[in-house]
Protein backbone atom coordinates (compact mmCIF):
# COMPACT_ATOMS: atom_id res chain seq x y z
CA UNK A 1 0.00 0.00 0.00
CA UNK A 2 1.79 3.12 -0.88
CA UNK A 3 0.87 6.51 0.93
CA UNK A 4 -0.93 8.46 -1.60
CA UNK A 5 -2.43 11.14 0.55
CA UNK A 6 1.06 12.46 1.63
CA UNK A 7 1.88 12.92 5.72
CA UNK A 8 -0.05 16.59 5.72
CA UNK A 9 -3.26 14.77 4.22
CA UNK A 10 -3.60 13.74 8.24
CA UNK A 11 -4.19 17.37 9.18
CA UNK A 12 -7.09 17.55 6.39
CA UNK A 13 -9.35 14.86 8.48
CA UNK A 14 -11.82 16.18 10.71
CA UNK A 15 -12.83 13.19 12.45
CA UNK A 16 -9.47 12.15 13.03
CA UNK A 17 -8.09 15.55 14.28
CA UNK A 18 -11.10 15.72 16.65
CA UNK A 19 -10.93 12.06 17.90
CA UNK A 20 -7.09 12.64 18.58
CA UNK A 21 -7.50 16.38 19.90
CA UNK A 22 -10.81 15.41 22.03
CA UNK A 23 -8.94 12.61 23.77
CA UNK A 24 -5.64 14.53 24.17
CA UNK A 25 -7.06 17.70 26.21
CA UNK A 26 -8.83 15.61 28.28
CA UNK A 27 -5.70 12.88 29.45
CA UNK A 28 -3.42 15.87 29.46
CA UNK A 29 -5.43 18.33 31.40
CA UNK A 30 -6.17 15.53 33.96
CA UNK A 31 -2.04 14.81 34.14
CA UNK A 32 -1.02 17.62 34.66
CA UNK A 33 -3.66 18.39 37.48
CA UNK A 34 -2.94 15.38 38.90
CA UNK A 35 1.27 16.29 38.99
CA UNK A 36 0.62 19.62 40.53
CA UNK A 37 -1.73 18.07 43.43
CA UNK A 38 1.43 14.84 43.95
CA UNK A 39 4.28 17.79 43.63
CA UNK A 40 2.10 20.38 46.19
CA UNK A 41 1.96 17.21 48.74
CA UNK A 42 5.50 16.14 48.98
CA UNK A 43 6.71 19.95 49.28
CA UNK A 44 4.71 20.39 52.00
CA UNK A 45 7.33 18.06 53.93
CA UNK A 46 4.46 14.96 55.06
CA UNK A 47 6.58 12.07 56.77
CA UNK A 48 7.91 9.61 54.87
CA UNK A 49 5.78 6.83 56.37
CA UNK A 50 2.65 9.13 55.26
CA UNK A 51 3.89 9.16 51.59
CA UNK A 52 4.57 5.28 51.45
CA UNK A 53 1.26 4.36 52.84
CA UNK A 54 0.06 6.66 50.15
CA UNK A 55 1.81 5.21 47.15
CA UNK A 56 1.12 1.96 48.75
CA UNK A 57 -2.73 2.60 48.57
CA UNK A 58 -2.42 4.00 44.94
CA UNK A 59 -0.41 1.12 43.92
CA UNK A 60 -3.05 -1.32 45.24
CA UNK A 61 -6.25 0.88 43.39
CA UNK A 62 -3.86 1.30 39.88
CA UNK A 63 -3.82 -2.75 39.80
CA UNK A 64 -7.26 -3.22 41.25
CA UNK A 65 -8.08 -1.44 38.11
CA UNK A 66 -6.16 -2.84 35.45
CA UNK A 67 -7.76 -6.89 36.51
CA UNK A 68 -10.83 -5.12 36.34
CA UNK A 69 -9.91 -3.83 32.90
CA UNK A 70 -10.86 -7.36 30.60
CA UNK A 71 -13.96 -7.41 32.74
CA UNK A 72 -14.88 -4.12 32.33
CA UNK A 73 -14.51 -4.18 27.99
CA UNK A 74 -16.01 -7.47 27.87
CA UNK A 75 -18.96 -5.97 29.22
CA UNK A 76 -19.37 -2.58 27.35
CA UNK A 77 -18.59 -4.84 24.28
CA UNK A 78 -21.73 -6.45 24.88
CA UNK A 79 -23.88 -3.81 25.14
CA UNK A 80 -25.37 -1.21 22.19
CA UNK A 81 -28.08 1.52 22.10
CA UNK A 82 -29.09 4.50 20.53
CA UNK A 83 -26.65 6.73 21.35
CA UNK A 84 -23.52 4.40 20.93
CA UNK A 85 -21.48 1.54 22.91
CA UNK A 86 -19.33 3.72 24.20
CA UNK A 87 -20.58 7.38 23.61
CA UNK A 88 -22.60 6.92 27.09
CA UNK A 89 -19.06 6.00 28.63
CA UNK A 90 -17.07 8.74 26.95
CA UNK A 91 -19.64 11.43 28.54
CA UNK A 92 -20.29 10.70 31.67
CA UNK A 93 -16.24 9.66 32.88
CA UNK A 94 -14.96 13.28 31.39
CA UNK A 95 -17.27 15.27 33.00
CA UNK A 96 -16.91 13.43 35.97
CA UNK A 97 -13.26 13.95 35.85
CA UNK A 98 -13.42 17.51 35.25
CA UNK A 99 -15.64 18.11 38.16
CA UNK A 100 -13.26 15.54 40.82
CA UNK A 101 -10.32 18.43 39.43
CA UNK A 102 -12.56 20.75 41.49
CA UNK A 103 -12.41 19.32 44.08
CA UNK A 104 -8.91 20.13 44.59
CA UNK A 105 -9.35 23.44 45.58
CA UNK A 106 -10.94 22.26 49.20
CA UNK A 107 -7.83 20.28 50.24
CA UNK A 108 -7.04 20.21 53.92
CA UNK A 109 -3.44 21.34 53.38
CA UNK A 110 -5.20 24.63 51.12
CA UNK A 111 -6.46 25.73 54.40
CA UNK A 112 -3.38 25.37 56.24
CA UNK A 113 -4.37 22.02 58.25
CA UNK A 114 -1.25 19.67 57.62
CA UNK A 115 -2.27 16.37 59.46
CA UNK A 116 -0.81 13.69 57.48
CA UNK A 117 -3.55 10.97 57.38
CA UNK A 118 -6.17 13.65 56.79
CA UNK A 119 -4.77 14.83 53.72
CA UNK A 120 -3.98 11.43 52.46
CA UNK A 121 -6.94 10.24 53.02
CA UNK A 122 -9.06 13.25 51.45
CA UNK A 123 -6.04 13.04 48.00
CA UNK A 124 -6.79 9.39 47.71
CA UNK A 125 -10.26 10.12 47.31
CA UNK A 126 -9.58 12.64 44.72
CA UNK A 127 -7.59 10.72 42.77
CA UNK A 128 -8.81 7.22 43.30
CA UNK A 129 -12.39 8.80 41.89
CA UNK A 130 -10.03 10.44 39.12
CA UNK A 131 -7.69 7.44 38.14
CA UNK A 132 -11.29 5.44 37.90
CA UNK A 133 -12.93 7.83 35.87
CA UNK A 134 -9.69 8.31 33.44
CA UNK A 135 -9.49 4.52 33.23
CA UNK A 136 -13.05 4.00 32.16
CA UNK A 137 -12.42 7.02 29.40
CA UNK A 138 -9.34 5.69 28.79
CA UNK A 139 -10.74 1.79 27.94
CA UNK A 140 -13.56 3.37 26.23
CA UNK A 141 -11.43 5.87 24.08
CA UNK A 142 -8.58 3.31 22.83
CA UNK A 143 -11.48 1.07 21.66
CA UNK A 144 -12.78 3.58 19.23
CA UNK A 145 -9.82 3.19 17.46
CA UNK A 146 -10.08 -0.17 15.40
CA UNK A 147 -13.71 0.16 15.09
CA UNK A 148 -13.36 3.92 13.39
CA UNK A 149 -10.21 3.61 11.39
CA UNK A 150 -10.65 0.59 9.42
CA UNK A 151 -7.98 0.63 6.93
CA UNK A 152 -3.84 1.04 7.41
CA UNK A 153 -4.08 4.23 5.94
CA UNK A 154 -6.44 5.71 8.58
CA UNK A 155 -5.02 3.69 11.22
CA UNK A 156 -1.72 4.63 11.07
CA UNK A 157 -3.06 8.39 10.60
CA UNK A 158 -4.84 8.11 13.54
CA UNK A 159 -2.02 6.47 15.44
CA UNK A 160 0.52 9.32 14.12
CA UNK A 161 -1.49 12.00 14.77
CA UNK A 162 -2.35 10.45 18.57
CA UNK A 163 1.14 10.13 19.29
CA UNK A 164 2.22 13.12 18.37
CA UNK A 165 -0.25 15.04 20.52
CA UNK A 166 1.27 12.74 23.42
CA UNK A 167 4.95 13.71 22.64
CA UNK A 168 3.66 17.79 22.85
CA UNK A 169 2.08 16.49 25.73
CA UNK A 170 5.20 15.47 27.36
CA UNK A 171 7.47 18.24 26.33
CA UNK A 172 4.14 20.82 27.52
CA UNK A 173 4.07 18.98 30.80
CA UNK A 174 7.85 19.80 31.23
CA UNK A 175 7.01 23.68 30.44
CA UNK A 176 3.83 24.57 31.96
CA UNK A 177 4.59 25.70 35.74
CA UNK A 178 2.46 23.31 37.94
CA UNK A 179 2.42 26.36 40.71
CA UNK A 180 0.28 28.85 38.37
CA UNK A 181 -3.05 29.67 40.05
CA UNK A 182 -6.79 28.47 39.16
CA UNK A 183 -4.92 25.25 37.68
CA UNK A 184 -7.36 23.62 38.43
CA UNK A 185 -10.20 25.52 36.64
CA UNK A 186 -8.10 25.61 33.85
CA UNK A 187 -7.73 21.62 33.82
CA UNK A 188 -11.63 21.39 34.20
CA UNK A 189 -12.43 23.64 31.62
CA UNK A 190 -10.06 22.37 29.05
CA UNK A 191 -11.28 18.73 29.75
CA UNK A 192 -14.92 20.00 29.02
CA UNK A 193 -13.49 21.16 26.07
CA UNK A 194 -12.05 18.06 25.05
CA UNK A 195 -15.29 16.22 25.77
CA UNK A 196 -17.31 18.23 23.25
CA UNK A 197 -14.56 18.14 20.64
CA UNK A 198 -14.47 14.43 21.02
CA UNK A 199 -18.81 13.43 20.83
CA UNK A 200 -19.51 16.20 19.03
CA UNK A 201 -16.92 15.60 15.98
CA UNK A 202 -14.56 12.18 16.63
CA UNK A 203 -16.47 9.66 17.41
CA UNK A 204 -17.89 7.74 14.86
CA UNK A 205 -19.18 3.93 16.07
CA UNK A 206 -20.73 2.01 12.78
CA UNK A 207 -20.72 -1.77 14.26
CA UNK A 208 -23.51 -0.09 16.85
CA UNK A 209 -25.56 1.21 14.35
CA UNK A 210 -25.22 -2.54 12.67
CA UNK A 211 -26.53 -4.29 15.84
CA UNK A 212 -29.33 -1.53 15.98
CA UNK A 213 -30.24 -1.97 12.71
CA UNK A 214 -29.75 -5.50 11.67
CA UNK A 215 -29.45 -8.88 13.30
CA UNK A 216 -26.17 -10.34 13.03
CA UNK A 217 -25.96 -13.48 14.55
CA UNK A 218 -22.68 -15.02 15.83
CA UNK A 219 -20.96 -17.66 14.68
CA UNK A 220 -21.69 -20.45 17.25
CA UNK A 221 -19.47 -22.65 16.11
CA UNK A 222 -16.33 -20.90 16.31
CA UNK A 223 -17.19 -18.15 19.61
CA UNK A 224 -14.12 -18.52 22.15
CA UNK A 225 -12.37 -16.74 25.10
CA UNK A 226 -10.23 -14.13 23.39
CA UNK A 227 -7.31 -15.77 24.88
CA UNK A 228 -8.26 -19.04 23.04
CA UNK A 229 -7.46 -16.80 19.74
CA UNK A 230 -3.96 -18.28 19.03
CA UNK A 231 -2.47 -14.59 16.89
CA UNK A 232 -4.00 -12.85 20.30
CA UNK A 233 -2.17 -15.10 22.29
CA UNK A 234 1.34 -14.79 19.70
CA UNK A 235 0.23 -10.99 20.26
CA UNK A 236 0.73 -10.70 24.23
CA UNK A 237 3.77 -13.11 24.56
CA UNK A 238 5.74 -10.59 21.93
CA UNK A 239 4.14 -7.37 23.89
CA UNK A 240 5.79 -9.02 27.17
CA UNK A 241 9.01 -9.74 25.04
CA UNK A 242 8.80 -5.78 23.22
CA UNK A 243 7.41 -3.83 26.92
CA UNK A 244 10.09 -4.83 29.50
CA UNK A 245 12.83 -4.64 27.12
CA UNK A 246 11.63 -1.00 26.35
CA UNK A 247 11.31 -0.37 29.33
CA UNK A 248 14.93 -1.74 30.27
CA UNK A 249 16.67 0.11 27.56
CA UNK A 250 14.48 3.82 28.18
CA UNK A 251 15.03 3.51 32.20
CA UNK A 252 18.72 2.35 31.91
CA UNK A 253 19.98 4.76 29.53
CA UNK A 254 18.15 7.76 31.31
CA UNK A 255 19.75 6.88 34.95
CA UNK A 256 22.91 6.10 33.14
CA UNK A 257 22.66 9.93 31.77
CA UNK A 258 21.64 10.94 35.22
CA UNK A 259 24.44 9.14 37.05
CA UNK A 260 26.72 10.44 34.48
CA UNK A 261 25.78 14.47 34.72
CA UNK A 262 26.21 13.48 39.04
CA UNK A 263 29.86 11.92 38.13
CA UNK A 264 30.74 14.91 36.14
CA UNK A 265 29.13 17.96 38.39
CA UNK A 266 31.05 16.03 41.14
CA UNK A 267 34.10 16.79 39.00
CA UNK A 268 33.45 20.50 38.60
CA UNK A 269 30.99 20.87 35.85
CA UNK A 270 28.92 23.86 36.13
CA UNK A 271 25.21 23.97 36.97
CA UNK A 272 24.16 25.66 34.39
CA UNK A 273 25.87 23.12 31.50
CA UNK A 274 24.28 20.06 34.00
CA UNK A 275 20.84 21.78 33.38
CA UNK A 276 21.92 22.45 29.43
CA UNK A 277 22.19 18.85 28.83
CA UNK A 278 19.70 17.27 30.70
CA UNK A 279 17.31 19.55 28.86
CA UNK A 280 19.13 18.84 25.71
CA UNK A 281 19.02 14.81 26.49
CA UNK A 282 14.60 15.12 27.63
CA UNK A 283 13.67 17.96 24.70
CA UNK A 284 16.15 15.98 21.73
CA UNK A 285 15.13 12.97 22.72
CA UNK A 286 11.19 13.87 22.26
CA UNK A 287 11.72 16.10 19.17
CA UNK A 288 13.50 12.94 17.36
CA UNK A 289 10.45 10.78 18.63
CA UNK A 290 8.53 13.07 16.23
CA UNK A 291 10.82 12.69 13.10
CA UNK A 292 11.07 9.24 13.39
CA UNK A 293 7.16 8.83 14.23
CA UNK A 294 6.85 10.31 10.44
CA UNK A 295 8.83 7.80 8.90
CA UNK A 296 7.54 4.68 11.23
CA UNK A 297 4.11 5.66 9.36
CA UNK A 298 5.52 5.66 6.03
CA UNK A 299 7.12 2.20 6.71
CA UNK A 300 3.93 0.64 7.54
CA UNK A 301 2.38 1.22 4.05
CA UNK A 302 5.81 0.58 2.08
CA UNK A 303 6.79 -2.43 4.19
CA UNK A 304 3.29 -3.74 5.89
CA UNK A 305 3.55 -3.74 10.27
CA UNK A 306 5.41 -6.64 10.41
CA UNK A 307 8.44 -5.57 7.99
CA UNK A 308 8.35 -2.70 9.91
CA UNK A 309 8.46 -3.40 13.35
CA UNK A 310 11.04 -5.95 12.17
CA UNK A 311 12.96 -3.03 10.80
CA UNK A 312 12.66 -1.12 14.57
CA UNK A 313 13.81 -4.25 16.01
CA UNK A 314 17.24 -4.36 13.84
CA UNK A 315 18.22 -0.98 13.95
CA UNK A 316 17.42 -1.34 18.19
CA UNK A 317 19.95 -4.63 18.37
CA UNK A 318 22.67 -2.46 16.99
CA UNK A 319 21.79 0.91 19.27
CA UNK A 320 22.38 -1.85 21.82
CA UNK A 321 25.68 -3.13 20.96
CA UNK A 322 27.28 0.74 20.78
CA UNK A 323 25.24 1.18 24.02
CA UNK A 324 27.38 -0.67 25.82
CA UNK A 325 30.51 0.01 24.79
CA UNK A 326 29.77 3.62 24.70
CA UNK A 327 30.87 5.55 28.13
CA UNK A 328 30.55 9.54 27.53
CA UNK A 329 27.96 11.86 28.34
CA UNK A 330 27.46 13.61 24.58
CA UNK A 331 27.29 9.79 23.31
CA UNK A 332 24.81 8.54 25.78
CA UNK A 333 22.89 12.18 24.98
CA UNK A 334 22.87 10.92 21.45
CA UNK A 335 21.98 7.12 21.80
CA UNK A 336 18.71 8.52 23.89
CA UNK A 337 17.73 10.42 20.72
CA UNK A 338 18.11 7.83 18.61
CA UNK A 339 16.70 5.46 21.11
CA UNK A 340 13.33 7.18 21.81
CA UNK A 341 12.44 7.27 18.57
CA UNK A 342 13.11 3.25 17.91
CA UNK A 343 10.63 3.13 21.41
CA UNK A 344 7.97 5.05 19.57
CA UNK A 345 8.28 2.97 16.55
CA UNK A 346 7.84 0.00 18.51
CA UNK A 347 4.31 1.11 20.17
CA UNK A 348 3.13 2.46 17.22
CA UNK A 349 3.74 -0.97 15.28
CA UNK A 350 2.38 -3.22 18.73
CA UNK A 351 -1.24 -1.30 18.54
CA UNK A 352 -1.56 -1.64 14.59
CA UNK A 353 -0.99 -5.03 15.04
CA UNK A 354 -3.26 -5.19 18.11
CA UNK A 355 -5.87 -3.38 15.91
CA UNK A 356 -5.64 -6.38 13.04
CA UNK A 357 -6.05 -8.89 15.48
CA UNK A 358 -9.42 -7.61 16.17
CA UNK A 359 -10.82 -7.55 12.83
CA UNK A 360 -9.14 -11.29 12.79
CA UNK A 361 -11.31 -11.74 15.73
CA UNK A 362 -14.33 -10.04 14.44
CA UNK A 363 -14.05 -12.18 10.78
CA UNK A 364 -14.65 -15.36 12.86
CA UNK A 365 -16.76 -14.79 15.11
CA UNK A 366 -18.68 -11.30 13.87
CA UNK A 367 -18.38 -9.88 17.11
CA UNK A 368 -16.32 -6.79 17.57
CA UNK A 369 -14.42 -7.42 20.97
CA UNK A 370 -12.14 -3.81 21.28
CA UNK A 371 -12.46 -3.17 24.56
CA UNK A 372 -11.64 -6.81 25.83
CA UNK A 373 -8.56 -7.14 24.12
CA UNK A 374 -7.17 -3.74 24.37
CA UNK A 375 -8.45 -4.57 28.31
CA UNK A 376 -6.45 -7.73 28.59
CA UNK A 377 -3.72 -5.90 26.82
CA UNK A 378 -3.32 -3.07 29.22
CA UNK A 379 -3.37 -5.58 32.14
CA UNK A 380 -0.39 -7.24 30.91
CA UNK A 381 1.75 -3.92 29.74
CA UNK A 382 0.82 -2.38 33.31
CA UNK A 383 2.19 -5.70 35.34
CA UNK A 384 5.19 -5.97 32.96
CA UNK A 385 6.15 -2.47 33.52
CA UNK A 386 5.54 -2.47 37.05
CA UNK A 387 7.82 -5.57 37.40
CA UNK A 388 10.62 -4.50 35.09
CA UNK A 389 10.78 -1.43 37.15
CA UNK A 390 11.00 -2.58 40.22
CA UNK A 391 14.07 -4.97 38.11
CA UNK A 392 15.81 -1.77 37.33
CA UNK A 393 15.36 0.22 40.52
CA UNK A 394 16.83 -3.16 42.58
CA UNK A 395 20.20 -2.98 39.96
CA UNK A 396 20.21 1.01 41.10
CA UNK A 397 20.15 0.46 44.74
CA UNK A 398 22.33 -2.53 44.72
CA UNK A 399 24.90 -0.01 42.96
CA UNK A 400 24.30 2.78 45.22
CA UNK A 401 24.39 0.32 48.49
CA UNK A 402 27.72 -0.69 46.89
CA UNK A 403 29.06 3.15 46.55
CA UNK A 404 29.13 2.55 42.34
CA UNK A 405 26.37 5.30 41.48
CA UNK A 406 27.74 9.03 40.80
CA UNK A 407 31.24 8.17 41.64
CA UNK A 408 34.64 7.66 39.91
CA UNK A 409 34.17 3.81 40.24
CA UNK A 410 31.01 3.17 38.44
CA UNK A 411 32.79 5.57 35.63
CA UNK A 412 35.55 2.88 35.85
CA UNK A 413 33.91 -0.31 35.72
CA UNK A 414 31.58 0.68 32.53
CA UNK A 415 28.21 1.23 34.02
CA UNK A 416 27.11 -2.24 35.59
CA UNK A 417 23.24 -1.38 35.77
CA UNK A 418 23.06 0.54 32.43
CA UNK A 419 24.98 -2.62 31.10
CA UNK A 420 23.07 -4.87 32.54
CA UNK A 421 19.76 -3.31 31.53
CA UNK A 422 20.80 -2.91 28.15
CA UNK A 423 22.24 -6.85 27.64
CA UNK A 424 18.70 -7.94 28.96
CA UNK A 425 17.00 -5.36 26.95
CA UNK A 426 18.85 -6.84 23.77
CA UNK A 427 18.32 -10.68 24.19
CA UNK A 428 14.96 -9.86 24.69
CA UNK A 429 14.59 -7.69 21.81
CA UNK A 430 16.35 -10.47 19.58
CA UNK A 431 13.73 -13.25 21.16
CA UNK A 432 10.95 -10.89 20.19
CA UNK A 433 12.08 -10.70 16.90
CA UNK A 434 12.74 -14.18 16.09
CA UNK A 435 9.01 -14.78 17.59
CA UNK A 436 7.98 -11.70 15.48
CA UNK A 437 8.30 -14.54 12.67
CA UNK A 438 6.05 -16.95 13.70
CA UNK A 439 3.23 -14.55 13.75
CA UNK A 440 1.18 -15.03 10.29
CA UNK A 441 0.45 -11.48 9.81
CA UNK A 442 2.69 -10.47 6.87
CA UNK A 443 1.74 -7.52 4.67
CA UNK A 444 -0.37 -9.88 2.17
CA UNK A 445 -2.32 -11.48 5.07
CA UNK A 446 -2.96 -8.04 6.57
CA UNK A 447 -4.44 -6.69 3.40
CA UNK A 448 -6.61 -9.80 2.93
CA UNK A 449 -8.05 -10.06 6.57
CA UNK A 450 -8.59 -5.64 5.75
CA UNK A 451 -10.47 -6.98 2.65
CA UNK A 452 -12.43 -9.19 4.78
CA UNK A 453 -13.95 -6.71 7.27
CA UNK A 454 -14.78 -4.13 4.23
CA UNK A 455 -16.55 -6.70 2.90
CA UNK A 456 -18.29 -8.09 5.78
CA UNK A 457 -19.34 -4.61 6.77
CA UNK A 458 -20.46 -3.63 3.22
CA UNK A 459 -22.60 -6.74 3.59
CA UNK A 460 -24.52 -5.37 6.66
CA UNK A 461 -24.82 -2.73 5.94
CA UNK A 462 -26.93 -4.02 2.42
CA UNK A 463 -30.49 -4.15 3.35
CA UNK A 464 -31.56 -6.38 0.61
CA UNK A 465 -29.18 -9.32 2.12
CA UNK A 466 -30.12 -8.88 5.55
CA UNK A 467 -33.30 -8.81 7.12
CA UNK A 468 -33.82 -6.37 10.31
Amino acid sequence: MKDNKGFFSIFRNNLLIAYALGGFLVSFSSNIAYSNLTDEMFSLGFEIYSIMIFTLVFLILTFGLLIWGPFLGRWIDKRYSPNGRRRIFLLVTSIAIGFILLTIIILPFKFGILDPFLNAFFLLLILGANSTGIFIFSLNYSSLFPEMFQSLQERADARTLVMILAIIGNILGDLVPLNINFLPFITSILIFIGSYVLLRYGVKEPYNRMLMNYKIEPNVEKQHSILKNPLFKSFLILSILLIVSSQLLDDGLSYHISNLLIFMQFNGLSSEMIDFLGMLSFYGSQITGLVFLVYWRKISFTRGIQRGLKLVLIITLILIVIGVISFDIYSGIILSFILNGLLVGISFFLILFLAIIIDNYFINIMRRREASHIGVYNLIRGVFEFLTLMFITYIYAFGAFFGLIGTETEFLIGYIPKDIAFIIGGILILIGFLYLKRIPLSKEEYNKIESQVIEINKSLTNEEKISK
